[in-house]
């Protein structure tokens, strides 16, 4: 029998649409012929999820047999929570919160645990990283590289890994950012190697861009408003 979490790596393939929404769930379980997806009811992710359950289910049949079946069971809301783990990260590893309006761009990353203290204790964390500039006319695709080449150089020298964090932009841009960060792993960047962004960078994660987290909203203080 298949583990549940080959979900994942299923979605990841076949639909990827689909797998960006699992970045809002906060569990996902298997009993029996019953798959169970835990989300907040009041979430991006819940929304994104109803919409798109019939292929949901479909895709999950695919996976693990015709008579499975597909539940959403309502989460613990947690619009702060990050869709990966933070307290069993090493201390060195990064974070990095990248926003953007029709104008201008922002990225901060700060160390896992130094975020989760400042959250508990509601206040903003010091960034170990920052970028931010005008949004170029091919929009956050166009901004990636240079972005991706500045964290791996920021986590080869302090021998981190990070994670990339953003509000959910809706497909369109979330498939081109996910296809120039597949083509620099694959090919690398005028700067630096392939092999490199593999080892010190992983992959987009998306956020509900209607409650962001405090990273999210830490970059989005730094962009003026478009109106400016």
């Amino acid at each position: 029998m298949l583990p549940v979490a080959a979900l994942f790596p299923h979605l990841r393939l076949r639909a990827p649409a689909l797998a960006r929404r699992l970045d809002g769930i906060t569990g996902l379980e298997r009993a029996g012929d019953i798959l169970r997806i835990r989300v907040p009811a009041e979430g991006w992710a819940h929304r994104e999820l109803l919409k798109s359950l019939p292929e949901l289910r479909a895709r999950a049949r695919e996976l693990f047999g015709p008579s499975t079946r597909v539940e959403l069971a309502e989460g613990p809301p947690d619009p702060e929570r990050l869709p990966f783990p933070v307290l069993s990260s090493k201390h060195w590893n990064l974070v990095a919160f990248w926003a953007w309006n029709g104008t201008q761009w922002a990225c901060v990353a700060v160390p896992k645990p130094e975020y989760r203290k400042a959250r508990e204790g509601g206040s903003s964390p010091e960034p170990r990283f920052l970028r931010q500039g005008p949004l170029p006319p091919g929009g956050p695709p166009e901004v990636l590289p240079g972005l991706l080449e500045d964290l791996a150089r920021k986590a080869q020298a302090d021998r981190s890994y990070v994670h990339l964090v953003i509000p959910f932009p809706g497909d369109a841009v979330a498939g081109g950012l996910e296809t120039v960060l597949h083509t620099a792993k694959d090919w690398g960047t005028p700067r630096v190697p392939g092999p490199v962004l593999q080892k010190y960078v992983g992959r987009i994660h998306c956020t509900d861009p209607a409650r962001p987290p405090l990273g999210v909203r830490m970059a989005q203080g730094l962009i003026r408003p478009v109106s400016q």
